[in-house]
């Protein structure tokens, strides 16, 4: 997450990206912690950033049911998913081929996006 960081702040010093933060919530469940590896908040949209090894559905599913709600929630704007992986199990559906890709994402797809990135 370190390196993706450094990467957007070089090539997108106004973007704000946070990493690594815990947030607390309540739902219906009762009180819960979340610490999504990262996002990028832009005027219009927040781009959700889930770093793995190797691509899994796993984290396409804890993005949804639990970071989107939360961001949601904290920033009022549409939150996208992007998992960031070094290792693809399948071809990705929808693929980011780059962090200017992350500025003018189209908000229409409910599809999760997959960014291979070495």
């Amino acid at each position: 997450m370190r390196k993706l960081q450094a990467e957007l702040t070089r090539d997108f010093p106004a973007a704000r990206m946070v990493s690594e933060q815990w947030i607390g919530f309540t739902d219906v469940n009762g009180s819960g912690m979340c610490q999504p590896d990262g996002w990028i908040v832009f005027p219009t949209h927040i781009v959700l950033l889930e770093c793995k090894l190797t691509q899994t559905p796993v984290a396409q599913k804890q993005m949804r049911e639990l970071y989107v709600p939360v961001l949601m929630h904290i920033y009022g704007l549409p939150v996208i998913c992007v998992q960031v992986v070094k290792n693809l199990i399948c071809e990705p559906g929808q693929e980011v081929k780059g962090l200017k890709e992350l500025t003018s994402l189209s908000l229409a797809g409910e599809d999760d996006l997959t960014w291979f990135w070495l």
